[in-house]
């Protein structure tokens, strides 16, 4: 895997940030929920999120739906993806299977490799029978 430049944009969740900007600006904005630093609404009972719809692909014949992901968190309750949704950032459910890859996007934030916000492709791949989420890189 090549290394990738840190990039200077918009500091990320507290989870998937550096560890010294693990405070983040959040607004509580009832007892519900909060809104994060992208401005999303982010419920405190995790369910309360619709899931990211993620198509089932045979990779031979079609790729996944592409998203603008500005921020991931793992919670108790399950995995969440901040996306941006027609200029908007909202926060959706990712099932648990994407828990490992969301940790590791985590962990990279730690050790100062920010690998969000980018383009990310998701999928569940009918053939080999599992989710799956790539950067992608789109040309113009």
């Amino acid at each position: 895997m090549t290394k990738r430049k840190k990039k200077k944009q918009k500091s990320l969740q507290p989870v998937a940030s550096k560890s010294e900007r693990l405070e983040f600006a959040e607004t509580k904005v009832d007892e519900e929920s909060i809104t994060d630093e992208w401005g999303a609404r982010i419920f405190t009972d995790v369910t309360k999120h619709s899931f990211l719809d993620i198509p089932h692909v045979n990779p031979k014949q079609r790729d996944g739906d592409i998203y603008e992901v500005l921020s991931v968190r793992v919670t108790s309750a399950g995995v969440l993806a901040i996306v941006k949704r027609e200029n908007e950032p909202v926060a959706y459910r990712l099932p648990d299977d994407y828990t490992g890859w969301a940790q590791q996007i985590i962990h990279y934030a730690q050790e100062g490799i920010d690998l969000l916000p980018d383009t990310i492709e998701f999928g569940y791949d009918v053939i080999q029978n599992r989710y799956y989420a790539k950067i992608r890189i789109l040309h113009s």
